[in-house]
């Protein structure tokens, strides 16, 4: 049955009185394209034709985004476990990386399941001083340009980095036409671990397949764009592909953005001058991973294999498939509730539309119980809206991607 407050849409009954949003071709799966226009693989950088992508390191879950040639939308997910590589007695491998000649090793869901580990959650600074987390994000980029069919080779990366909210500052900087304006920086720490791992920064990965064929692609991180996590889901939600802004009337949003490891607000007032504030009200999913791993304690799940537990809501179990639901079911339902009480005074904000968005809607007692939150506080149905679960996870990776296009088209325009 579908969810009322779970956002929708239908084209064919829909009137085409304005551009449609990302966020509503997302919806629709179709070509990001109105008439002639259509949002493009590559820009030019500086002279230099580069491919765009959007990366959300996220905590727990890589999210990447880019530009099909055909006009759609790309995605990527990949949990965020590592394990090196070792031989095995049988069967076949799994898809195996190296990256710059280092070690061979395993990422996403087969290294859970081949006993990896999660990969470490916090600041950018804390995870990229971890070298697995620059092979296992360049193998996550090889990935993605695989899915948009692009051929092993050389490629010059665009590349929208989200990053966590509180990283984000506001700074005042002179534009191109030496006005002072309020532009959002990133806190030095974050700065220089970007300049150390990232930006400039090329990395060589061979990809052994399961069948036994090797690929090489050499990938470069040419420009790097930095942008709020949580702003990506407004991005998405209120721009069209020609990077005009459709709000249809609201001057105010409130994002809750419902992630692995954080919970974040942040407010976003458009009139009569545009501002943005946020803050961080809990911890995200891992929080409810770790409650299911401390109920099947007997099963010593680390942090990657809970979350995998949380989601499928199964493990296995003298080797057969075991159902978790009624551990699943108490945990989620505790930890809703108490995500939900703390949430309480932005929820009761009648003066801001509410977009609940990140990984955390995707579990449907989850969804039941903010629709009932939100009729007890007596929010009507046009006020808020829960991103769709099937592109949840993804919004704020494709509005870094839309960060870099609308930045470079835009330049392109003026030039």
């Amino acid at each position: 049955m579908t969810n009322p407050h779970v956002s929708t849409i239908d084209t064919a009954t829909t009137p085409r009185r304005d551009p449609l949003t990302v966020y509503q071709y997302m919806l629709t799966g179709q070509p990001l394209k109105d008439n002639n226009a259509q949002l493009p693989q590559t820009v030019e950088v500086k002279g230099q034709p580069m491919t765009a992508i959007g990366i959300d390191p996220g905590n727990g879950e890589m999210k990447a985004a880019m530009m099909g040639l055909d006009g759609r939308l790309v995605t990527v997910q990949i949990i965020s476990a590592y394990r090196i590589a070792v031989t095995l007695g049988g069967g076949k491998s799994p898809t195996t990386y190296t990256v710059n000649g280092g070690p061979s090793f395993w990422i996403g869901r087969d290294a859970v399941q081949m006993k990896g580990d999660a990969l470490p959650i916090g600041p950018t600074a804390v995870r990229l001083e971890d070298p697995r987390q620059i092979d296992f994000y360049a193998a996550g980029v090889v990935e993605l340009l695989i899915k948009a069919h692009c051929a092993p080779g050389q490629y010059t990366l665009a590349t929208g980095l989200a990053l966590p909210n509180m990283e984000m500052q506001a700074q005042v900087k002179k534009n191109e036409a030496g006005e002072e304006v309020e532009v959002f920086g990133v806190v030095e720490e974050s700065k220089q671990a970007i300049k150390e791992h990232i930006y400039g920064k090329s990395y060589h990965v061979s990809r052994l397949d399961e069948d036994g064929d090797v690929t090489n692609w050499q990938i470069t991180f040419g420009q790097v764009y930095t942008q709020a996590q949580s702003y990506g889901t407004f991005m998405a939600l209120t721009h069209t592909i020609f990077g005009t802004r459709r709000t249809d009337g609201i001057q105010e949003y409130a994002i809750i953005d419902m992630g692995r490891g954080d919970t974040h607000e942040t407010l976003i007032q458009l009139s009569p001058t545009f501002r943005m504030m946020t803050k961080r009200t809990g911890e995200g999913t891992i929080k409810q991973a770790r409650a299911v791993a401390r109920a099947l304690a007997e099963f010593d799940l680390n942090d990657a294999q809970a979350q995998e537990a949380l989601i499928t809501r199964s493990i296995l179990d003298g080797g057969r498939p075991k159902s978790i639901n009624h551990v699943v079911d108490k945990v989620v339902e505790r930890e809703t509730q108490e995500m939900l009480s703390r949430l309480l005074p932005a929820l009761r904000n009648r003066n801001a539309f509410i977009a609940f968005t990140g990984g955390g809607t995707k579990d449907a007692t989850t969804l039941q119980m903010i629709n009932d939150r939100m009729d007890s506080v007596g929010r009507s149905a046009e006020s808020f809206v829960i991103v769709h679960p099937e592109v949840a996870s993804v919004l704020n990776a494709v509005g870094t991607l839309l960060k870099v296009l609308f930045t470079e088209l835009a330049r392109k325009g003026r030039a």
